[in-house]
C-alpha cells in the first residue's frame, strides 16, 4: 500500500508480543511507552524519539537501549501499588546519548515514604551533559546531588527542599528560562538566589516576599505564599501571575503595570486598569459591586464557589468570554451581560430559565449547564448562536424556532428522548450529535442536508441504515451503536467520509464495500477478547487509508502492513 504522507504514531504497553510490528519507511516519529520487557526491532531504532518508560522496568532499558535518536525519556510510576523499593532504586550505569535533551523522573503519588527510595548520582553533569528539561519528580536532593547540568533551560523540582548544594547553585545556571521549585517552612532565600535569565517562576514559599527578591525579567509567575507581599516586589516585566492563598489587600501600585493575566482570591476593587483575563480563586464568594471590574476585561471566570447574584452594571461592556462557574444559580436579568459577549459558560449548577433578551444579541457560543431542564421557547436564544451545547438532563421538546437560525455546532444530550420534528435543526448544522439512552431513536431523516460531522453515541438503533439518510457532505462519523442486528449494509456509506469510528464492535465483519472508498482514516476504539482477525482483514481497508487507530485486541494479529496507532 502506497502512502506519500510521512507518519508519527506511538506504540502503547510495548512488551515482547509487539516484534510482529511491520515498521513502514514513512514513519519519521515513533514515542515508545515501554511497560514490559523484551527487544525492540532493529528497524524501531533510528526513528524512536521519546521513550517512556515504566520505573518497574529501569534496569533492562536504560543501560542497554537508548538510540541516538531518542532526545526524550520519561520515567513513569503510575500508582506504586507493587513496588518494591529495595529492588528497583533508580540509577545509570553509563551516561545518555548526546541526543537526550530532555528527561524526567517519577512523580509518586500518596506514598510519600517511597521518595527516599530513588537514588541520584552525586554528580549530574556527566549523566546529562546536554540536558535542557530537567523533571526531578519528587526525588529528593539530600545534599548528595551537588550540581545540575549547566545547559538547563527548563527545570522542575516537585519536593519541598532544605538547603543543599544543588539548591543553592541555581544561580548558576546561566540559561535557565522555567523553573518551578517548593521550599519547605524553615528554607528562606535571598535576592541572589535566582539566576537573572528566569522567565517563568512556580513557586511554593513560606516567607515574607519583598523588594527585589524575585528575579527582575519575569514575565510568568505562580505563587504559592500565605505571607505578605511588599509593595513594589512584582518585576515591571511580569504580564501573567496567579497568587494562591493571597490574603491580603490590593491597593493602588501594587501590581506590576504590564500585567495581562490575574488569578486570585479577589478581596479587593482595586485592579488594573489594562487587566483583560480574571479568574477568580477557588474559594471567592461576594457579592460584586459596580465599577470593581475593569473597563479593560476581556474574559472573567469564576471559580467554583461562586454563588451570588449579578447585578445590572457589574460586568464591563469589554467582556468577550464569561463563565459563571460551578454554584450560580440565579435569573440572569435584561441588561445584566455585556452587550459585546461572544461566549457564555453558564456553569454547572444553573438551572434558571433563560427569558427573551437576557442574553446578548451578539452571542457565538452557550454552554449551557449539565442540570439545566427548562424548555427553550421559540426566538428566545439570540439569531447570532453557532455552537450550543444542551445539559444533560435537558429533556423538552424542541420546536420550529428554539434553535437559532446561524447554528453550525449542536450536540444533543444524554437524557434527551423527545422525537425531532422535520426543519427544528437548522440546514446550518455541520456539527451533529445525537446521544441517547433509552429509545426513541432518531429518525436520520431529519438530519440536515449540510452536516459534515455526524456521532451517534449510546443510541438503542436497531434498524439498518439505509442508502440516503447520511448525507453525502458528511466527512467524519462516530458510530457507539448498542445494535441488535448489521447495522451498515454494503455500499451505504456516502463516498465522501474520510475518518469513520467505531466505539462497538460490529455484529458482523466490515465487508470491503462497507467502507467508504474516500476513506482516509479508521479509528477502532473498543474492546473486545474474541479473535479480530474475523472482523476485519487488509483486503477489506480501501487503499486510501492513511491512518488506522485500533485498541490492544489487534496486537495478537499481524493483519496489516503499515503503521498502527495504538490506544
Amino acid at each position: 500500500m502506497f502512502r506519500s504522507t510521512p507518519l508519527r504514531f506511538e506504540l502503547f504497553q510495548y512488551n515482547a508480543e509487539c516484534r510482529f510490528m511491520d515498521i513502514d519507511s514513512d514513519v519519521v516519529d515513533i514515542t515508545l511507552v515501554i511497560n514490559g520487557n523484551g527487544e525492540v526491532p532493529d528497524q524501531l531504532r533510528p526513528v524512536i524519539r521519546q521513550i517512556n518508560i515504566h520505573s518497574d522496568f529501569i534496569f533492562v532499558f536504560i543501560p542497554n537501549f537508548i538510540p541516538n535518536s531518542v532526545t526524550s525519556i520519561l520515567i513513569f510510576d503510575d500508582d506504586g501499588s507493587a513496588f518494591d523499593p529495595y529492588d528497583h532504586r533508580i540509577h545509570f550505569d553509563q551516561v545518555l546519548p548526546d541526543s537526550v535533551t530532555y528527561l524526567r523522573f517519577p512523580i509518586l503519588k500518596d506514598v510519600s515514604w517511597r521518595t527516599n527510595n530513588y537514588t541520584l548520582p552525586k554528580n549530574l553533569i556527566p549523566l546529562t551533559r546536554n540536558i535542557k528539561e530537567l523533571d526531578l519528580g519528587t526525588m529528593a536532593l539530600d545534599g548528595k546531588v551537588e550540581d545540575f547540568p549547566p545547559c538547563l533551560t527548563n527545570l522542575t523540582l516537585s519536593q519541598q527542599y532544605s538547603p543543599s548544594k544543588a539548591i543553592t547553585k541555581l544561580k548558576d545556571l546561566m540559561y535557565l528560562q522555567r523553573l518551578s521549585i517548593n521550599f519547605n517552612r524553615l528554607y528562606k532565600i535571598d535576592s541572589a538566589f535566582f539566576p537573572k535569565t528566569l522567565e517563568s517562576l512556580t513557586m511554593t514559599i513560606y516567607q515574607e516576599i519583598y523588594n527585589g527578591l524575585l528575579p527582575p525579567n519575569l514575565v510568568e509567575l505562580k505563587l504559592i505564599n500565605p505571607e505578605p507581599i511588599e509593595m513594589g516586589s512584582f518585576p515591571a516585566s511580569l504580564t501573567k501571575l496567579k497568587l494562591f492563598k493571597f490574603n491580603q489587600p490590593l491597593v493602588p501600585g501594587f501590581l506590576p503595570p504590564q500585567l495581562k493575566s490575574l488569578s486570585l482570591e479577589l478581596n479587593s476593587q482595586i485592579l488594573p486598569n489594562n487587566l483583560q483575563v480574571l479568574k477568580t480563586g477557588d474559594s471567592f464568594d461576594q457579592q460584586l459591586d459596580v465599577n470593581v471590574l475593569p473597563s479593560s476585561l476581556t474574559s472573567l471566570i469564576f471559580g467554583p464557589l461562586f454563588s451570588f447574584p449579578i447585578k445590572r452594571g457589574v460586568l464591563p461592556e469589554s467582556i468577550t468570554d464569561l463563565n459563571l462557574g460551578s454554584s450560580f444559580n440565579h435569573e440572569i436579568g435584561v441588561g445584566v451581560l455585556p452587550s459585546k459577549l461572544l461566549r457564555l459558560d453558564l456553569g454547572y449548577d444553573y438551572n434558571q430559565p433563560i427569558k427573551a433578551n437576557t442574553l446578548p444579541p451578539k452571542l457565538s457560543v452557550l454552554f449551557i449547564s449539565p442540570f439545566y431542564n427548562q424548555p427553550l421557547e421559540p426566538n428566545v436564544l439570540p439569531p447570532s448562536i453557532k455552537q450550543l451545547a444542551l445539559g444533560q438532563l435537558f429533556d423538552y421538546p424542541l420546536e420550529q424556532g428554539s434553535l437559532p437560525p446561524s447554528l453550525t455546532y449542536l450536540v444533543l444530550p444524554l437524557n434527551y428522548n423527545q422525537p425531532i420534528k422535520p426543519n427544528v435543526i437548522p440546514n446550518t448544522v455541520t456539527h451533529l450529535g445525537f446521544s441517547h439512552s433509552s429509545n426513541p431513536a432518531p429518525d436520520l431523516h431529519i438530519i440536515p442536508t449540510g452536516v459534515k460531522t455526524l456521532i451517534f453515541s449510546n443510541i438503542n438503533y436497531n434498524s439498518p441504515i439505509e442508502k440516503g439518510f447520511i448525507p453525502s457532505t458528511v466527512t467524519k462519523i462516530s458510530i457507539n451503536f448498542s445494535y441488535t442486528q448489521s447495522l451498515i449494509p454494503p455500499n451505504t456509506l456516502p463516498n465522501s467520509i474520510k475518518t469513520l469510528t467505531f466505539y462497538r464492535k460490529p455484529k458482523e465483519r466490515l465487508l470491503p464495500s462497507v467502507l467508504p472508498s474516500s476513506l482516509t482514516r479508521l479509528n477502532l476504539y473498543y474492546s473486545d477478547n474474541n479473535d479480530t482477525s474475523q472482523l476485519i482483514t487488509p483486503e477489506s481497508l480501501p487503499i486510501t487509508l492513511k491512518s488506522l487507530c485500533v485498541t490492544p485486541p489487534f496486537l495478537s494479529k499481524n493483519l496489516f502492513k503499515f503503521p498502527i496507532i495504538i490506544k
